[in-house]
């Protein structure tokens, strides 16, 4: 059965394990305390990155309804800088669903923002590496298993003849705060647009022990094992069919690969850290985007807070 590509309602992460979902720093390999949420413009919980410098980074989806007026960090609320946004480009004619704004380094209540920049990747990872995803937004809940028609079964009945597609997953569960899973890079499908840019994402595929994107992620970062950001949580393949509040082995979770916009972010934040220096528009980008988009149906339009058609948000 066919995927369909959606951007992601929000984000936290469903763990295929089904254990207690990661809530805390311990053994998430980036910088937890830069892993961030704002409120949008409809009252969802959205995801976002601290880059350094007074600089976030988030899916430019989750703005395009308007930039919030504050950032939370640490306690204290932080304003955003106005008219500091600006959508990023990978290309000088194409700008892909991501977007840089500025906070004041002062909270409202006189604190320092005294966060660390941390580094971003100029090379795109590669298939087999491990990546840290976090983001806001439901657990796993309840495990089932479903038939060809979607219909939920209490045990695995296995493939017949009658009935030759039987998935398994988790239900969408409550939603805790900021939470990560780790997963393993499975592929690059090669562009789409979701609404919001052309983007150039890799993906990851949802197994026993990894994570699946959930309602709430768009915007939160992916590092790498040695804690340098690779992409940016963006939007999630379903399988036609699948409820909307399910996330299905088989799933896969898709991120911008920030190698794409290297020189962009550069121009637009001097100071922020690329490793190594990159080398044009498109460096780490050229096997993605020879490799075609297969098994996919494009969705196209922003589905916010409802876990099934995804924007990411």
């Amino acid at each position: 059965m066919a995927l369909a590509l959606g951007a992601a309602p929000a984000a936290a992460e469903i763990l295929g394990s089904g254990a207690p979902p990661n809530t805390t720093a311990s053994g998430f390999a980036g910088d937890w305390n830069n892993v961030l949420s704002f409120t949008d413009f409809s009252g969802g919980t959205v995801s976002a990155v601290y880059l350094g410098d007074g600089y976030v980074l988030s899916a430019f989806h989750t703005v395009v309804s308007g930039y919030p007026s504050s950032v939370p960090i640490g306690g204290d609320t932080y304003n955003v800088v106005a008219g500091s946004g600006v959508q990023l480009q990978d290309s000088p004619n194409n700008s892909p669903d991501l977007v840089l704004f500025q906070v004041s380094q002062t909270s409202t209540t006189g604190d320092p923002l005294t966060l660390p920049a941390i580094p971003v990747s100029s090379v795109t990872p590669g298939i087999g590496a491990t990546v840290y995803s976090a983001g806001f937004g439901p657990v796993a809940g309840t495990f089932s298993y479903f038939d060809a028609n979607w219909t939920p079964q209490s045990t695995y009945q296995g493939p017949s003849s009658s009935d030759p597609s039987v998935y398994s997953g988790y239900y969408a569960g409550a939603t805790i705060g900021k939470t990560w899973g780790t997963a393993e890079v499975s592929g690059y499908p090669g562009s789409f647009n979701i609404g919001y840019g052309t983007v150039t994402p890799f993906t990851t595929t949802f197994a026993a022990n990894t994570f699946q994107l959930s309602g709430g992620d768009s915007g939160g970062p992916v590092f790498n094992s040695q804690g340098v950001l690779v992409g940016i949580n963006d939007a999630i393949g379903t399988f036609t069919g699948q409820p909307g509040s399910a996330a299905v082995f088989g799933n896969q979770s898709y991120f911008i690969d920030l190698s794409t916009v290297t020189a962009s972010l550069l121009a637009a934040d001097p100071s922020v850290m690329l490793v190594p220096e990159p080398g044009g528009w498109l460096l780490g980008a050229e096997a993605a985007a020879v490799v075609g988009l297969f098994g996919l149906r494009r969705r196209f339009g922003w589905q916010p807070a409802r876990p099934g058609r995804r924007p990411k948000h």
